[in-house]
């Protein structure tokens, strides 16, 4: 897989380092972006692993592993799967929706943590899905840390009033080759069990 994302970015970086994109063609960030998403159904059974647990359900790359050793783990409700060979990483949190709080202020709280105090944001970009779920979404990108180039997609919602699930991708842009088809596994892979 890995080859073929390889030689689709390399031909996609070509095409448009050959002449200056005109308007209405894809830049070379979000031509790359539309091809890992392409292959992220390029997955052999080999290569995945499935988490089942009692609540939802979930597939994740082989190699990729869930962060066990930190504080705050707990399988059923806040978990981190992190990229292999790399620093970036996923963190879900499956959690009962406050009706004090709705999706605003979750989105308000994570944004605050990361757009500013982790990452150098350079842009921002809101999105409304996240696999299979409707609820509100922001794409940080700039500089993890002040001086590592990466980004961010935070994206919460509150499904019925009953499950909500709140989501960091945390990337690295030296880890977007192996990230970015791994989130989209985890993304439309996850489903919540009635």
């Amino acid at each position: 897989m890995i080859r073929k994302t390889t030689a689709l970015l390399g031909f996609i970086a070509s095409i448009s380092a050959a002449s200056a994109a005109p308007a209405g063609l894809l830049s070379v960030e979000s031509a790359s972006q539309l091809a890992l998403s392409v292959l992220k159904e390029d997955w052999a059974p080999n290569e995945v692993v499935v988490l089942d647990r009692p609540a939802f359900s979930l597939q994740y790359p082989a190699g990729w592993k869930v962060a066990t050793h930190q504080q705050d783990y707990n399988a059923d409700r806040l978990f981190t799967i992190e990229v292999a060979n790399g620093d970036s990483y996923i963190t879900i949190k499956v959690f009962v929706p406050d009706p004090n709080a709705d999706a605003d202020d979750l989105m308000f709280s994570i944004q605050t943590t990361l757009d500013g105090p982790m990452i150098d944001t350079y842009s921002r970009e809101h999105f409304e899905n996240w696999g299979s779920f409707q609820g509100k979404g922001l794409h940080l990108k700039g500089k993890i840390a002040g001086f590592l180039p990466g980004g961010a997609r935070i994206f919460v919602t509150t499904t019925d009033g009953k499950q909500g699930l709140l989501v960091t991708e945390l990337y690295y842009s030296d880890d977007l080759e192996e990230a970015m088809p791994g989130f989209d596994l985890v993304r439309n892979s996850f489903k919540f069990k009635q």
